[in-house]
């Protein structure tokens, strides 16, 4: 018999004990039909095999980016929002294997389940556990969990910036009245200098604020949609209970944060939009945020052909981020800022935090009913503070 060199012992060794380390383990939480949600049933989101069969369509949450879907019978699948994927699976399927980069193959079998396959036409929910070493903190992004619901900070590295309306845009119509008004609000541009802080990778969901405040104010119900029709004032006591839960200091934005965020912090190209000279990329506003993209091939008013076309909010998420890996920040709901509202100064300033008083909490971004002028970086809002307005929502910081 051939004996092993002590140095093949120990190639052995860590060969066999090395592989469980690199990725670990994805477990499954919950699965399980959802007998109400008709989504595998309407005709927007059906799916067929090559014989003409309606798929089943399992939503598989799990908070990680880059997951792949396969299991011998996948017709189709989707990120639909940030930790949510949907695959379409043929009748009579019993297998799905979630892949995530940096973690094992997880093999779901559905016989292991009451409803033993998957039927056509039917909808299911997938719930994957991450273990929690591998979701406290990755790069600039630092995740928190509060009552089994999850959410990203994005780090934003300190720096100095140019705030309010720039060069790159007063090259926007000028012929439009109202984005004249917009853009001297945003003026004069004034250098603004911001320590390190960490700010929303996303608008805050609906399903994070009933986690907290055990209701949901929102027009446009989705527990992934950001959550929307709520005041300054009822942000803030979000986060007051938020912050009991979590121990930590979250807050709102500053006007000068937001911004800064918005534009890509250091890293920033110069985009009028967040994330893209082209708003349809990363953005959900008036034109896209309906049933179907809308031209300019209709004279009609925009408020008109935005309702008829039943603009609403959708998944935070699902357009593309900006350089900081922050979404949605030009589009899908407003937000809210902790600042009240007030004129610009020329001056440079350290952190500033607005006015010491006023009437109007600032509000910034576009959102889903908006036109392409409210959805520039630098347009800046407000409304009184103790009344919900409109579609605004919020993202926190800390």
């Amino acid at each position: 018999m051939r004996r092993l060199s002590i140095k093949s012992l120990f190639v052995a060794f860590l060969l066999l004990f090395s592989l469980p380390l690199s990725a670990q383990k994805l477990t499954v939480e919950s699965f399980v039909l959802l007998p109400d949600d008709a989504t595998a049933k309407d005709e927007k989101y059906q799916r067929t095999d090559d014989n003409g069969n309606f798929a089943g369509l399992v939503k598989v949450i799990i908070p990680r980016e880059g997951v792949e879907l396969d299991g011998g019978m996948v017709l189709d699948q989707r990120k639909w929002a940030m930790g949510e994927y949907w695959v379409w699976m043929a009748d009579g399927a019993t297998k799905l294997t979630v892949r995530a980069p940096g973690f094992q193959a997880l093999e779901v079998n559905f016989r292991n389940y009451d409803f033993q396959m998957l039927h056509s036409k039917n909808t299911y929910k997938l719930v994957i556990t991450v273990p929690a070493t591998a979701s406290q903190s990755k790069n600039n992004i630092q995740t928190f969990t509060v009552k089994g619901v999850s959410f990203n900070m994005v780090q934003v590295d300190g720096g100095t910036f140019e705030m309010g309306c720039t060069a790159n845009e007063d090259s926007l119509d000028r012929n439009d009245r109202i984005l004249q008004l917009l853009v001297k609000d945003a003026k004069p541009v004034h250098a603004v200098t911001l320590s390190t802080y960490m700010i929303g990778e996303t608008e805050v969901t609906q399903e994070l604020w009933e986690a907290v405040m055990g209701n949901n104010p929102s027009h446009f119900k989705g527990a992934k949609n950001p959550v929307e029709n709520v005041s300054w004032d009822d942000c803030k006591s979000f986060i007051e209970k938020l912050n009991l839960l979590t121990g930590k200091s979250f807050r709102l934005p500053t006007e000068a944060e937001w911004e800064f965020a918005a534009r890509g912090g250091n890293k920033s190209k110069d985009f009028v939009y967040s994330g893209s000279d082209t708003l349809n990329d990363v953005a959900w506003f008036w034109r896209n945020s309906g049933d179907k993209y809308l031209n300019d091939d209709d004279n009609r008013p925009i408020w008109k052909r935005t309702k008829e076309n039943q603009a609403r909010t959708h998944p935070v998420g699902s357009k593309k981020p900006n350089i900081l890996g922050c979404y949605d920040m030009s589009g899908n709901v407003e937000e809210w800022c902790n600042d009240w509202y007030g004129n610009y100064k020329s001056s440079k300033q350290n952190n500033p935090k607005g006015p010491n008083r006023g009437i109007h909490r600032v509000i910034r971004g576009g959102d889903c009913y908006s036109e392409e002028r409210w959805c520039d970086v630098s347009i800046r809002s407000h409304y009184l503070p103790y009344k919900p307005h409109g579609y605004t929502g919020f993202r926190l910081a800390l």
